[in-house]
């Protein structure tokens, strides 16, 4: 039964990473994920690659293909962007 209630909440529930067709994608390293899942912020070390957005932009993290959360760039001295939504492991 349980293969047929996942089966069932995946053609329910619109998978979290449709928010990458939506809003910018930016990608983080795995060095300081515990943090990033804690709902630390993203500091410019954390970014695989220097990403340049304005303050105040909403972008969509991801830990390769793992979709981490929502945050908004803040670009405050070492820290990049503040969570907005955290996608906490089941």
């Amino acid at each position: 039964m349980e293969n047929a209630s996942e089966e069932f909440l995946k053609k329910e529930i619109i998978s979290a990473e449709i928010v990458s067709k939506v809003y910018p994608i930016v990608k983080i390293n795995d060095k300081d994920l515990k943090h990033v899942l804690t709902g630390k912020p993203i500091h410019k070390n954390d970014l695989i690659k220097k990403e340049s957005f304005e303050s105040g932009k909403i972008v969509s993290v991801f830990l390769d293909e793992r979709f981490i959360g929502m945050y908004k760039v803040v670009n405050e001295g070492d820290i990049f962007a503040m969570p907005e939504f955290v996608m906490q492991p089941i």
